[in-house]
């Protein structure tokens, strides 16, 4: 089975969840840049 990864977007917070566990989280007063943060951090990690 494959591995479900999602990123969840809210104000101001970012989060990767992996299988609805949640394993990384990024907050930043700047939305876009939270969700910025959580787009690298998939694409410079393999999970």
């Amino acid at each position: 089975m494959e591995d479900k990864i999602e990123i969840k977007y809210e104000k101001f917070r970012a989060s990767i969840w992996k299988n609805g566990v949640c394993i990384k989280g990024f907050s930043c007063y700047i939305t876009p840049h939270a969700w910025k943060l959580a787009k690298d951090y998939l694409r410079d990690n393999v999970l």
